[in-house]
C-alpha cells in the first residue's frame, strides 16, 4: 500500500521518469506551483528527504525541505545530517546509515499507527513555529548582541 510521489527537478529526473514508467506506485510530477505541492503534502502520510550523509558540504548543510516539511505538519522520513541540530530529531524519523535501511525505516514508518504519525506531524509544526520562526530567530539575534 506505499506509493511514491516524485516532485521537483534535478540530476535524477532521467531515472525517476523510467521508474516510474516501470513501477505503477512511482508518480513523478515534476515541477509544480507551490499550492499544489502544499496540497499534496498534506494528503501524504509521511515526506521523505532522501538527501544522504554523504560529502563535505553536508556538515554544513540545513535544506531548507527540513523546514518546509516540518511545517507542513506531514511527519518527515531523512537521514541524519550534521548540518541539522540535534533537536530537529525529536521530531523527525531517521533513515540508518545500513545497507538497506531506507527500505527498513520506510516499512516501519508505514506500520505506525496514524494517530502516532499525525501526532508527530503536528509536534514537528508546532516545533517549527514556535521555536523556528523567523520572528523567533530576529528575537534570538537581538539577545546575543545585548
Amino acid at each position: 500500500d506505499i506509493y511514491l510521489y516524485i516532485c521537483g527537478d534535478g540530476d535524477s529526473r532521467e531515472y525517476i521518469t523510467q521508474a516510474a514508467k516501470q513501477n505503477p506506485k512511482i508518480k513523478y510530477f515534476g515541477t509544480l506551483p507551490r499550492q499544489e505541492v502544499l496540497k499534496l503534502q498534506l494528503q501524504a502520510s509521511v515526506l521523505i528527504n532522501p538527501r544522504k550523509n554523504m560529502g563535505e558540504y553536508v556538515k554544513y548543510s540545513f535544506p531548507s525541505k527540513t523546514l518546509e516539511y516540518m511545517s507542513s505538519g506531514t511527519p518527515v522520513l531523512m537521514h541524519k545530517l550534521p548540518g541539522i541540530p540535534d533537536e530537529y530529531y525529536n521530531y523527525i524519523y531517521t533513515i540508518g546509515e545500513a545497507d538497506g535501511s531506507f527500505k527498513k525505516a520506510l516499512r516501519e514508518v508505514a506500520l505506525l499507527d496514524k494517530a502516532a504519525l499525525a501526532a508527530r506531524g503536528l509536534a514537528a509544526q508546532k516545533f517549527v513555529s514556535l521555536k523556528k520562526s523567523p520572528y523567533n530567530q530576529v528575537i534570538k539575534i537581538l539577545q546575543s548582541v545585548r
